[in-house]
């Protein structure tokens, strides 16, 4: 048994993987295993993984057809031995003491999760670093249990910047949902390891490196937004097998209702009208088995899921007002926009918005 067992999935990543391989080699905790999934790669990542497997006996590489980012996340999870699971997609990279600081935490703690904080970074038009604190009003350096730590559900998924005691994986039964693609399935597997967690320990550093310039990133897959419904399922049917989980379920609603329009925000134009009523068709549900309440809601989410939920139709058709700036505005900024027009925002905001742009 090593210490931490490091998942690479890897999937046509040529341009990224030496990068990704060096970064996880010279990690100054030396008792890993490294074990690269390739899922079917048709460029030349196969070969750049045997090539590192031939030079370092701790890499272990994995040739399979392709079956998505959740199949080879779950066969890399069969295959570890390592006392924690760590994790690094194929186009990211680690800092020096990544898993040295994340592996002593949590042997000194006898943590089942430690997580930290990360970078984003870009390499074009020329390479920059960005420090993310997504862990930011969050205690460091102390046990905490996620359950009194609401804030730990709603922080972006970031599961490769931390490490997962593997047999706490195991006793949970906790993988990842096979779904075809790479959409989203850190979304089920995080919520799952903070409802099940007692000992998780959160650290300051940023010790990963988040690229942000990946044009093949599934984060930019937009048509892939409904597999976010199928992530929720899974969360769902997590909960429902414990009835101590209950008291997760105000959580689950809440993340669920920004992970949805988030994805509605990131929707082609074309795509919103279904998807909000996938929308309505699934919070109606929890609503109706008494697994939801409109007052577990802040007042302007309420009045829009309301609307969504009695008149999907009609919040579609006021969000034509402010549909022009979808793309010239940064996502957060157009989601305030949406929030305050649906919440009664009149149409001088169009007049206001149209001055900046042209500025």
């Amino acid at each position: 048994m090593c210490k931490v067992s490091v998942l690479v999935p890897v999937y046509n990543v040529e341009k990224y993987l030496p990068k990704c391989l060096d970064s996880i080699l010279a990690q100054t905790l030396r008792d890993i295993e490294i074990i690269c999934i390739d899922d079917g790669s048709t460029d030349s990542s196969g070969r750049i993984l045997d090539h590192y497997a031939a030079k370092d006996q701790r890499v272990h590489v994995v040739h399979k057809e392709n079956g998505g980012y959740g199949k080879a996340m779950n066969t890399g999870l069969q295959m570890a031995q390592g006392e924690y699971i760590g994790v690094v997609e194929s186009d990211d990279f680690a800092a020096p003491d990544l898993y040295e600081k994340l592996y002593q935490t949590a042997v000194h703690y006898q943590a089942q999760i430690v997580k930290s904080n990360f970078y984003r970074y870009w390499s074009k038009p020329k390479e920059k670093t960005k420090a993310e604190p997504v862990l930011k009003n969050l205690p460091y350096n102390q046990v905490i249990h996620p359950w009194a730590y609401q804030r730990l559900f709603r922080i972006q998924p970031s599961i490769w910047s931390g490490i997962y005691k593997r047999t706490f994986l195991m006793d949970n039964q906790i993988s990842f949902l096979e779904t075809p693609g790479a959409a989203y399935q850190d979304t089920s597997f995080t919520f799952k390891v903070f409802a099940a967690a007692e000992r998780v320990v959160l650290l300051p550093d940023a010790l990963l490196y988040y690229r942000q310039d990946n044009e093949n990133s599934s984060v930019h897959s937009a048509g892939k937004a409904s597999f976010i419904r199928k992530e929720y399922q899974a969360i769902n049917s997590f909960l429902n097998q414990k009835k101590a989980y209950s008291v997760l379920h105000k959580i689950r609603n809440e993340a669920m209702f920004h992970t949805y329009l988030w994805n509605y925000v990131r929707l082609k134009p074309e795509l919103c009208e279904d998807f909000l009523i996938q929308m309505q068709q699934d919070f109606n549900q929890l609503q109706h088995s008494g697994q939801m309440q409109m007052a577990e809601f802040s007042k302007t989410d309420a009045r829009m899921l309301q609307m969504i939920l009695e008149q999907p139709q009609q919040f579609w058709k006021r969000e034509q007002v402010i549909l022009p700036f979808r793309q010239k505005l940064p996502n957060k900024v157009y989601r305030a926009l949406l929030i305050g027009r649906i919440a009664g925002l009149t149409c001088m905001v169009q007049a206001v918005i149209k001055r900046l742009l042209r500025k």
